[in-house]
């Protein structure tokens, strides 16, 4: 192109043959001048036509030059340059500029121009009408003003006359530029003094803009034609993009699909949509805790609060969520439903965008997932209730079967071992995770975990201390709570299961009576304590709380009193009464009442050291022992 602008530069030259020719005649002339003197007139006037010839001859051969360099240019700006620097050095005018359609196709505007210019000019837009831009736009026919400011000839207008009148163009010259009856736009031509332009100019830049209209439209198709396949090529790699994409879809899919069948679990679902996307792949449960991860950058919880919004929001529409502005990564969130149950959220991570291919791709695989968990769901509360069956038969205090009994012991690994028995609280939003831990653990060592009476038991052939552990770990991973777990062992039969059962379950509630929740423990830990978990101890602990603080209980009945609780608080308190009062919510003057009566019903000797640890144990098994009664009788009416 640069090639093609230096040759709209060149000035037109004569030919060497037409140098010569000339060179010829004037030699000719001037021997007939000097022959014969009275020729000298016609001798002017032949050199003036001479001159007018080789003028004409040379603005056609700079035309023809200009026509054929501009069906060369195939680039719209070169040719509209091209067209402007040739009009100026054939008219040989101070400036020249071409105005083209807008896109608006209501104006028209300067695109192209040589010689001197302002900046603001070069914004100057013409409309149909107006100016003498306007006129040829109208007439679609050549229009010049030697004088643009006095002329009245056109509709003049305070814009465009201001635009004119700072470059100080006084003549000024419009021709259209035409193909076919549309107009491309105007060529202008113009000068800086009152001198118009000749017929002659007028028809030299009129064939001149013919020329150019032809070569403007050429380099239009041309570039409708680029334009053109440059988006065919655009469409061409879309769709072998989108093909691409619904092929891998249609794959995963496919393998998908297998991989239901043959149960294989979503951790194999989560690799082959982690490896079709490109991305790496968190499934968390419905409380954030991570069941199957696959990729090298797993979006591991806690999650940012945007991440959190958009689970929420996917999980009230079952669609899949975008979120950007992570680390350079995109996030997308798919939540896993069925019907009103909620399942859990697969987690994605990647460093492109997804194409809608791999959005439902996404989503595809999150209820294959979906499936997936059901289906372990439906197995593992079948595997619940056959588990609660064996348990009920196991503990169950009056055996109807012992053949049963011991065929089941023997399939479990307890038949002829030392049994533990361990009672767990159960999780009210976790308890599928904590049964399901539980079993995992039975898996692995032997035994049996089900729920049976309110609780989670679990009968195991390690020793108490060590299965109250692992089941207290494994439920805390699971469920992200702490619970309490209790343990009995020492159970040497299967017939002696249920009162191992029974010693555990009184061991929790001990727990939570001592402070004790979210905690593991065994029954021997307990020491004087473990009289209330044994019933055949009862009549032993009746004789110790009787000979001790009987009295005092005694007194409370027949005078409707509440002295053993006030020594009880005085003595968890190290004998402060001011702390007991707070505890006991009345006046520590009330407290200081109630020990001399005390005093007066177990002597005075209560408060020291010698009997004080007796006196407090003993209230303290009482207490105990009325949380037993209560909570005894609160299950038998549930």
């Amino acid at each position: 192109m640069a090639d093609d602008v230096q040759t709209h530069q060149r000035l037109p030259r004569p030919s060497v043959a037409g140098e010569t020719a000339s060179a010829s005649l004037d030699a000719l002339l001037d021997g007939l001048v000097a022959e014969q003197p009275e020729t000298l007139g016609r001798v002017s006037r032949l050199r003036e036509l001479v001159a007018d010839h080789e003028r004409r001859e040379g603005e056609l051969s700079a035309l023809y030059e200009a026509a054929g360099d501009l069906t060369k240019v195939r680039d719209l700006g070169h040719a509209l340059q091209a067209v402007t620097d040739r009009t100026r050095r054939l008219l040989a005018c101070d400036v020249a500029y071409l105005s083209a359609r807008t896109i608006d196709d209501e104006h028209f505007a300067v695109r192209a121009w040589a010689g001197q210019l302002s900046p603001a000019f070069l914004g100057t837009k013409v409309s149909v009408g107006n100016g003498v831009g306007g006129e040829v736009a109208t007439t679609r026919r050549p229009f010049q003003v030697s004088n643009y400011k006095e002329a009245d000839a056109f509709h003049h207008s305070e814009y465009l006359d201001h635009q004119v009148g700072a470059e100080g163009i006084v003549a000024l010259l419009g021709v259209p530029l035409e193909v076919d009856g549309r107009l491309l736009g105007i060529l202008f031509a113009g000068r800086r003094r009152s001198e118009p332009f000749s017929d002659h100019q007028v028809e030299l830049v009129s064939s001149l803009a013919a020329h150019a209209a032809v070569a403007l439209d050429n380099a239009l198709l041309f570039r409708s034609q680029v334009e053109a396949l440059d988006e065919l090529e655009k469409s061409s790699a879309l769709l072998r993009a989108h093909t691409a994409a619904v092929e891998t879809s249609a794959e995963v899919h496919a393998r998908l699909t297998e991989v239901q069948l043959r149960g294989e679990g979503i951790d194999r679902i989560v690799e082959i949509v982690a490896e079709a996307l490109g991305g790496s792949i968190a499934m968390v449960d419905d409380a954030e805790v991570v069941v199957a991860t696959f990729g090298s950058r797993v979006p591991l919880p806690p999650y940012p609060l945007e991440v959190q919004r958009a689970l929420s929001v996917s999980r009230e529409t079952g669609r899949s969520v975008a979120v950007d502005g992570f680390d350079g990564f995109h996030w997308h969130v798919s939540s896993a439903s069925a019907a009103s149950r909620y399942l859990g959220s697969v987690v994605l991570t990647v460093d492109r965008m997804l194409t809608d291919v791999d959005v439902r791709t996404l989503e595809r695989a999150t209820q294959t997932i979906a499936v997936s968990l059901l289906s372990d769901v439906a197995a593992a509360e079948a595997d619940v209730r056959a588990a609660g069956d064996t348990m009920r038969m196991l503990l169950n205090k009056r055996r109807g079967d012992s053949e049963t009994v011991q065929r089941l012991g023997r399939r479990l690994g307890l038949a002829g071992r030392d049994i533990s028995v361990a009672v767990m609280d159960m999780s009210q939003d976790r308890l599928a995770a904590q049964i399901s831990a539980c079993s995992a653990v039975c898996e692995e060592t032997g035994g049996l975990a089900a729920l049976y009476d309110e609780h989670i038991a679990v009968l195991s052939p390690l020793p108490a201390d060590d299965i109250a552990a692992r089941i207290w770990r494994a439920t805390r991973d699971a469920t992200r709570h702490e619970l309490t777990v209790a343990a009995a062992g020492e159970v040497t039969t299967l017939a002696d299961l249920h009162g191992g059962y029974r010693e555990a379950a009184q061991c929790l509630r001990l727990m939570q009576h001592l402070r004790r929740s979210g905690q593991w423990a065994t029954s021997d830990e307990f020491g004087l304590y473990s009289l209330l978990l044994t019933p055949e101890s009862a009549s032993t602990l009746d004789r110790l709380i009787g000979r001790t603080v009987g009295p005092l209980i005694d007194y409370d009945e027949r005078h409707k009193t509440d002295l053993w609780p006030t020594a009880l608080a005085y003595l968890d308190h190290s004998t402060n009464a001011t702390a007991a009062a707070t505890q006991l919510d009345v006046h520590v003057n009330t407290v200081n009442q109630r020990l001399g009566r005390i005093d007066r019903v177990l002597g005075k000797s209560w408060r020291s050291s010698s009997r004080q640890l007796d006196v407090h144990n003993a209230l303290r098994l009482h207490q105990l022992r009325l949380m037993e009664t209560h909570s005894d009788r609160g299950s038998a009416r549930n």
